[in-house]
């Protein structure tokens, strides 16, 4: 039988510090059904601010965002339900070079101009998961389900606009082997697309914006506003397996697994420019004794971009209507990325709720452009260590200490670039110098429990603060929530 101990582990998936680029989508859905429920929620309203100069060349000068957000679980009968909502809208400040919802996908065919300007977005998350309690007196199985959608678009000037929606689900089982030790897998399919739609003719004229098809690190084609259209269609395919056990006095647990995305771009007139896809592996372990738990993680991934050279066809149809159709003469593989992630935390709860943790991490990013031949490499090792503790009855502080260096970073840019230099020197350039920063990162945050009546409210605020030690200055981040929480 699985101890309670080693039941919470489960249930919170590793407890382990997450690795979003790992395409994991979450933890295992049968853990729902494993842990305890705590039967509570929260509902809460949302604002933050995000701003500063040390930033990529593709981020906003400045984000202020607001929004609402709610969670919560319940058990009916042999069932346990757990679902949550966010909504969010954004104010981006000084935004330029992309114009699709993340530029950092590692997809390189993104699109944006040089001229910064204001940009709205609007996001809305909303996911739940439904989970058995103990079948056959062995095994849990659990089901996830996600839908994601977003906008995001220029608030003044003829500009495209960007819709994106994403969709998935993921199935997952835990299985009792006895004597303390239990087993499970999870699945994950999700499928996303993006569509980059013609501008409508508003403020500006648009011949005052140019625009750069990216092709892969400084490499792309110009290309005019008007008309212009864009699709990103993907699908992403995952799996882990994961195994742990308890004794009296300790509790591990161990995860592997793998993702596949791939994403196919349609160009404005029908054409293929090129397809991207990405292949993940991760490892990730945790290993609790008493109030000490130590947890190690591992990631590591390759992508690559297939690059098509087309050429349009006219022809006439049995009607004689005149069509356009593109033929596809040369496929090859001209952009290639790897990067690798590893971490290695320990943490330490005490009583009265405070705990501590201590996390070193070290990251590698390289990426190519094979026809000319450009490089960019990119490392950093980085440590972070984070404390909470009770100021009063109800009141939690919290404060971090970080700190990143640059390791083994290097950039050799191709010649045939200085006849088109324009991303080459604002985009790949300053991104660069930003990974190449030594950086300081401190924070502060507090939460406040308190009642009014029989309800029960909270307040959370938080800041951080990210220091260059290269003379790329500071971005600092403000956040505040206010809500209530339900359930027992």
């Amino acid at each position: 039988m699985i101890r309670p101990c080693a039941i919470a582990i489960a249930a919170a998936l590793l407890v382990l510090p997450e690795i979003p680029s790992a395409g994991q989508e979450g933890r295992n859905p049968a853990a729902l059904g494993v842990a305890p429920d705590p039967g509570k929620g929260r509902t809460q309203g949302e604002f933050s601010y995000l701003g500063g100069s040390f930033r990529r060349p593709q981020e906003s000068r400045s984000v202020i965002s607001y929004g609402g957000s709610s969670e919560g679980s319940h058990t009916i009968g042999k069932i346990r339900l757990q679902g949550s909502f966010r909504y969010t809208e954004e104010r981006h400040q000084g935004h330029c070079w992309s114009d699709v919802s993340d530029p950092y996908s590692g997809n390189p065919y993104i699109v944006g101009g040089d001229v910064p300007g204001a940009y709205t977005a609007q996001k809305f998350d909303f996911a739940a998961t439904g989970a058995s309690l103990k079948l056959l007196d062995r095994l849990w199985a659990g089901v996830g389900i996600k839908y994601k959608v977003g906008d995001f678009s220029r608030s003044d000037d003829p500009r495209t606009r960007s819709q994106r929606a994403d969709y998935g689900i993921s199935p997952g089982i835990i299985v009792d082997l006895g004597k303390g030790h239990f087993t499970g897998l999870s699945l994950s399919w999700s499928h996303h697309k993006e569509k980059m739609v013609s501008p409508v003719a508003k403020g500006a004229p648009l011949d005052a914006f140019k625009y750069y098809d990216f092709r892969g690190l400084a490499e792309y084609k110009p290309v005019g506003l008007l008309l212009f259209s864009r699709r990103f269609i993907g699908n992403t395919l995952s799996g882990s397996v994961l195994y742990g056990g308890s004794s009296v006095s300790m509790n591990w647990l161990t995860e592997a697994g793998a993702s596949y995305r791939h994403e196919d771009v349609t160009g404005h007139t029908g054409e293929n420019p090129g397809d991207w896809s990405e292949t993940t592996a991760f490892l990730n372990g945790s290993l609790s004794v008493g109030k000490e738990s130590f947890s190690l993680s591992g990631l590591a991934a390759w992508g690559s971009s297939l690059q098509n050279y087309q050429e349009q066809q006219t022809s006439l149809n049995s009607e004689g209507i005149m069509e356009m159709t593109w033929k596809t003469l040369l496929s090859n593989v001209y952009y290639k990325t790897r990067k690798a992630e590893a971490s290695l935390s320990w943490s330490h709860a005490k009583a009265g709720f405070a705990s501590r943790r201590a996390t070193a991490g070290w990251t590698f990013l390289s990426r190519e452009y094979l026809m000319p031949y450009s490089f960019v490499r990119t490392g950093a090792v980085s440590v972070l260590y984070n404390e909470s503790f009770n100021l009063a009855k109800g009141l939690l502080a919290g404060a971090s200490l970080g700190f990143s260096a640059p390791v083994g970073n290097a950039i050799s840019l191709a010649p045939e670039l200085d006849s088109k230099p324009v991303i080459r020197d604002n985009v790949v350039i300053p991104d660069y110098d930003y990974l190449s920063s030594m950086v300081l990162r401190t924070g502060i945050d507090a939460t406040w429990d308190f009642r009014i009546g029989r309800g029960r409210y909270f307040i959370q605020a938080g800041a951080e603060c990210a220091h260059s030690f290269s003379g790329l200055g500071d971005r600092i981040s403000i956040s505040v929530n206010l809500g209530f929480r339900h359930g027992r």
